[in-house]
């Protein structure tokens, strides 16, 4: 045993170096690989994340037939058992002058707002990408959802005027928001199959009631969650048929909608998960080129060996007296009584019997 830790030790001493280039180049590209299936992994499901953590809703109402009084359905469907939270969002204003001058209608670009402070607040809520959130005691402040930031080249510190009233109402008034924050909000993210051209400016409470604005229900959405979640959403309806409000449009739902957004951002991950098996198999490739190198430099070592073809060979000269050694006429003859070198003795040599019987 004394032996073998003394020839490890020697390994040890003479082949760290090479051992410690292996181990790090094993975990350099093992790590890479690992962390782009992590990546790929994180990246599909990234948005139920989102809206698990945003408190999401699970579906958007809105829309009513016209035999349905919009103020008392949507009181109604507030009450309904299925509903664990809701929140209602008003539309504020319907059409906006961008910082350029050009005037974007609705659905480009429409001021929303929910007088009761819930809606990106506590139910849907806001997450801040760039800039901050705004106060809700403040008429001058507003947020914008990223995607129609992208799409009007608009960020934190932009000025929007929104027009107050219909766009027939004389005298036109105008009424100023500063876009303090660029947010993100469950159910704001492109997604395939949906329109890209609606946009939101969330101005708050403070502006509705400052600007003597009086919310349409008509124009109004429930942002809803339901008590069992997407297996609650069957006894809705049921709930909401019952109540006589079948006839209300229901143009969100959260399921169809990640299914959508999930489709959009599926690039990405796929190509996460081709880098991840590139570097694995990049990485299998190296370290066997580096294993083998390691091997046959390790070989080095090792005493060399006689062939089985110069056994054969030196048991053939021994035996076959027609395969003697000549001596070339101007080498010096042996002295009388020793033989050449090659020549037959009548036995084979203590190497040939040796070779003869390996």
């Amino acid at each position: 045993m004394s032996a073998v830790w003394m020839r490890l030790r020697s390994e040890v001493r003479a082949r760290w170096r090479s051992w410690l280039g292996l181990a790090l180049l094993i975990g350099l590209t093992g790590g890479a690989a690992v962390a782009a299936a992590a990546g790929a992994r994180r990246t599909e499901t990234a948005y139920p994340r989102f809206v698990q953590a945003q408190n999401g809703y699970d579906l958007v109402t809105g829309g009513f037939a016209g035999n349905i009084d919009p103020g008392r359905a949507l009181a109604r469907m507030e009450a309904l058992p299925a509903v664990a939270q809701w929140a209602r969002v008003d539309v504020a204003a319907s059409s906006a002058i961008l910082p350029s001058g050009r005037v974007a209608p609705a659905p480009e670009l429409m001021a929303v707002t929910d007088v009761r402070g819930r809606a990106g607040f506590r139910l849907n809520r806001f997450k801040v990408i760039s800039g901050r959130m705004a106060d809700p005691r403040a008429p001058g402040e507003a947020v914008i959802d990223f995607p129609a930031a992208d799409r009007e080249d608009l960020r934190a510190g932009s000025v929007i005027k929104f027009v107050i009233g219909g766009p027939d109402a004389r005298p036109v008034r105008l009424a100023a928001v500063h876009i303090v924050g660029i947010v993100a909000s469950p159910g704001q993210f492109p997604a395939v199959g949906a329109s890209a051209a609606y946009g939101s400016v969330y101005v708050m409470p403070a502006f509705v009631r400052g600007n003597g604005i009086r919310p349409s229900p008509g124009d109004a959405s429930l942002l809803i969650r339901l008590r069992r979640g997407a297996a609650g959403r069957g006894a809705f309806l049921r709930q909401l048929r019952a109540a006589g409000l079948g006839g209300v449009d229901i143009p969100e739902v959260r399921q169809a909608q990640t299914a959508g957004i999930q489709r959009s951002i599926r690039l990405e991950s796929q190509a996460l998960w081709a880098l991840s098996v590139l570097i694995g198999l990049a990485a299998l490739a190296i370290v066997g080129q580096s294993l083998a190198r390691q091997t046959y430099l390790d070989s080095a070592d090792l005493p060399a060996r006689q062939s089985p073809g110069d056994a054969q060979q030196a048991v053939s000269a021994s035996l076959d007296p027609g395969k003697a050694h000549v001596p070339d006429p101007g080498v010096t003859s042996p002295r009388p009584g020793r033989r050449a070198p090659g020549t037959w003795s009548g036995q084979p040599t203590p190497a040939a019997r040796t070779a003869w019987v390996a």
